[in-house]
């Protein structure tokens, strides 16, 4: 359920909004309230809701002041506009603080609930769009872990520019003094596909290794990547 907090200083539109629609069944759950943008500030900060159901004008904080201080410090809030004011400096704000939809008082519930339709699916977007970020981000570290245990193994490549830069790139820091110790931990369940991939780079080089030729010794050889820096503790 995506997170709702609504803020109005009219009570009964804040009753009125508790009843409108299905929030469930669109996928939401109010889970705050508040009657100005200074305490609606406060709950954002609080709770981090998805969603903030706000009207403009307001005493202390309007809805202009609490959109620009919100997007400030969590851009990924989305807001969605009810108001009774059709004003040019209002809309234009809206449409600054990138507002879902900027909806005049008083709001039929089908209108609502099409706007919240639309939340909904940016929401649902906005979270495939980081999966899919997320997951390129892990193959690619892993491809980089793959690449520097590749370096280290094979004699040919044991360049310590390479090296530093592939480390750098997997924020492995290198102490000033001293040493640093790296531990590979086997996992035999995949064993057999980087035994497969580290024969395939050696096969590019046009090298004959030992110790890797056959599926059983690559699997004993080279199980499954998982690189942690031991740190110092003496």
């Amino acid at each position: 359920m995506y997170r709702v907090l609504t803020v109005d200083d009219e009570r009964y539109v804040r009753l009125w909004l508790k009843n409108c629609v299905n929030w469930e069944e669109l996928g939401f759950t109010i889970i705050g309230e508040a009657a100005n943008g200074k305490d609606a500030l406060a709950l954002i900060q609080d709770v981090r809701p998805e969603l903030v159901v706000t009207d403009m004008e307001m005493k202390g904080m309007d809805g202009i002041e609490l959109m620009r201080r919100t997007r400030e410090r969590y851009p990924d809030t989305e807001f969605l506009i009810l108001s009774g004011y059709n004003t040019f400096e209002y809309v234009k704000s809206a449409v600054t603080f990138q507002a879902m939809d900027y909806l005049l008082k008083p709001v039929e519930s089908e209108v609502m609930e099409q706007a919240l339709t639309k939340v909904a699916c940016r929401l649902r977007a906005k979270e495939s769009m980081k999966k899919t970020i997320e997951t390129a981000l892990d193959e690619n570290r892993r491809y980089k872990t793959e690449k520097f245990i590749f370096t280290l193994v094979d004699s040919e490549q044991y360049a310590i520019d390479s090296i530093m830069e592939l480390m750098n790139a997997l924020d492995i820091c290198v102490p000033e003094d001293g040493c640093l110790a790296l531990m590979l931990s086997l996992r035999p369940e995949e064993g057999k596909q980087y035994g497969e991939q580290y024969a395939e780079h050696v096969e590019k080089q046009g090298e004959e290794k030992s110790g890797i030729q056959g599926e059983g010794q690559a699997g004993r050889s080279f199980e499954g990547i998982h690189l942690e820096q031991v740190k110092e503790t003496g």
